[in-house]
């Protein structure tokens, strides 16, 4: 069992954070993992133009792709986004939450985040 993990990745117009998410995808094409996650901070800003770009590199692989929003995203817009996987239409409007069993093992993703806040919180999904 092999997850992959990327973070951080703020791809905007300005920057080249897109090509190299696109470069890391092409050497995970090596490594073959059972899952992707991604933890947030997609893009800068507004950005939406970037979401649909980041799920169109997802879409090319041959592994799924869980995602964390960051402190940085837009949750509606990664729901919007992402609207196809179970994912993302499966959870409350105030949160990406994912569980995926997948070679024997639970993947659990728990979004922290607090909307236009710069910390997270896990206190009001805990219950």
């Amino acid at each position: 069992m092999l997850i992959a993990q990327i973070s951080d990745i703020h791809a905007a117009p300005d920057n080249d954070h897109l090509l190299r998410l696109e470069r890391a995808l092409a050497w995970l094409t090596h490594v073959q993992p059972d899952a992707l996650v991604l933890t947030g901070d997609l893009v800068d800003g507004e950005w939406r133009q970037g979401y649909w770009q980041i799920a169109a590199l997802l879409h090319q692989q041959r592994y799924p792709a869980f995602i964390l929003p960051g402190n940085a995203d837009d949750r509606r817009r990664m729901q919007t986004t992402w609207h196809e996987n179970y994912w993302a239409k499966n959870t409350p409007a105030d949160a990406l939450h994912f569980v995926h069993d997948t070679g024997g093992l639970r993947l659990l993703g728990l979004d922290s985040t607090v909307n236009k806040q710069n910390f997270g919180s896990v206190e009001d999904h805990l219950e």
